[in-house]
């Protein structure tokens, strides 16, 4: 919990701005293309981490992980935010 807290800590000041980024673009999800699930699994490849280990960092199962890869589910904003930060990447990146 206290590694989640500083993370939000650091990221609180730009929270405003990403939430309502995020629900801009999950409003207009038919207008603009997301890419979200193709990637996370690619940015996850790319740093040679597996599910299992994904979500072990981020606190979920690594079937919520699979269900974010194959686009059947979406994470929390909280979650993109520390995908954001694992990944050293912006939402554009991650989302788009």
């Amino acid at each position: 919990m206290q590694v989640f807290l500083k993370i939000f800590q650091k990221i609180a000041p730009r929270f405003l701005v990403l939430f309502v980024f995020y629900q801009i673009l999950w409003y207009y999800n038919g207008m603009i293309e997301i890419k979200f699930a193709e990637n996370l699994k690619n940015l996850r490849m790319e740093s040679g981490l597996t599910q299992k280990k994904l979500a072990e960092m981020i606190g979920v199962d690594q079937r919520t992980v699979s269900a974010w890869e194959r686009g059947t589910s979406q994470p929390s904003l909280e979650m993109l935010a520390l995908l954001c930060e694992i990944f050293e990447e912006n939402f554009d990146g991650l989302l788009a």
